[in-house]
């Protein structure tokens, strides 16, 4: 519960008595950092490391307050979503927006608007992309009506864990960016939700799709695009 600090010293003009962390302003101090064990939460490893900080040369006010620091944690996966192993690209998307959508294919309805923790949802498009496609269950009626293959692969999906220290709005921000550089303007379209943001787990799914798109609709598959090396980008890339 406590808001950890960065203390040095304020210069003559700091008031005697003044004190952070119960240490009066202007001393200089000293931090005596030790690990705590790791455990193990949601299926993810966690490291706190535990800063005392103490007045050199002065007495403390009060016994040492004891920080914990949480830092950011780096986690990308990315998946492949295919109708050889029994998933559709709708019902992905409706889990992952906490939506209900309706299989045009199979004429199965997806819903899952009673789905918990989803803090938000939005579509980014290419510039040429149709407007029709910012709606979520026509973009991925129309990508599984455009694969006819019974093993067909329908969508790539990147998950990443968001730095806690931000604010919900610079989580959207850096999602956000990262995405329209790294996928979108290489003619991608992308659906990213936003989960978790109020716990200790903030992350993002981003369902990618698999042909490139102009003003009429889908083209191409990209078959590229599932290379190793085009894999490490995005990963190098979420990495720095």
């Amino acid at each position: 519960s406590i808001e950890p600090q960065v203390v040095g010293s304020l210069g003559p003009g700091a008031a005697a008595g003044d004190c952070v962390h119960g240490m009066p302003r202007g001393s200089r101090l000293g931090c005596q950092w030790q690990p705590v064990p790791a455990f193990s939460q949601n299926g993810r490893a966690h490291l706190y490391i535990a800063a005392r900080c103490r007045a050199l040369g002065l007495r403390p006010s009060r016994p040492p307050l004891y920080a914990v620091v949480v830092m950011a944690i780096y986690s990308f996966r990315m998946q492949v979503i295919s109708r050889g192993k029994g998933r559709s690209a709708t019902a992905a998307a409706a889990y992952r927006s906490g939506e209900q959508i309706k299989d045009e294919r199979t004429d199965e309805t997806h819903d899952y608007t009673g789905k918990s923790a989803i803090y938000g949802s939005e579509i980014l498009l290419p510039e040429n992309a149709p407007e029709r496609l910012s709606d979520r269950s026509t973009l991925w009626n129309e990508v599984e009506q455009g694969e006819k293959r019974k093993d067909a692969q329908l969508s790539r999906e990147v998950m990443i864990a968001l730095p806690v220290e931000l604010s919900h709005l610079e989580k959207e921000e850096l999602t956000r960016e990262y995405v329209q550089r790294e996928f979108v303007e290489r003619v991608m379209s992308a659906d990213v939700c936003y989960h978790d943001f109020d716990s200790t787990n903030p992350h993002a799914h981003i369902m990618l799709t698999m042909r490139t798109v102009d003003e009429t609709g889908f083209g191409k598959k990209q078959r590229q695009w599932n290379r190793k090396s085009e894999v490490e980008q995005p990963r190098k890339a979420w990495a720095d």
